[in-house]
């Protein structure tokens, strides 16, 4: 094997194990899912055929909702 490949395959491995070292150092905040949230999870079911034109619309306005704890099921019959 020429030194060539020795001191790239060499290199190669020493910033693998930089960027490894670097994510394991990094502190992530805790997911927000996963902070207690004392108000009852509502579930909105929202039957969909045929709706490509509205349903944008339709899910703007979720999101605009002041209640934040909801989930948003879109069903394509």
């Amino acid at each position: 094997m020429s030194i060539f490949w020795i001191v790239l395959l060499s290199l190669a491995g020493l910033l693998h194990i930089i960027d490894i070292r670097r994510v394991l150092q990094t502190t992530h905040p805790p997911v927000p899912s996963a902070l207690p949230n004392t108000r009852p999870l509502i579930s909105i079911l929202i039957p969909a055929r045929n709706e490509a034109a509205r349903i944008g619309a339709c899910l703007n306005g979720l999101a605009l909702q002041s209640y934040r704890h909801f989930e948003v099921i879109v069903i394509d019959d």
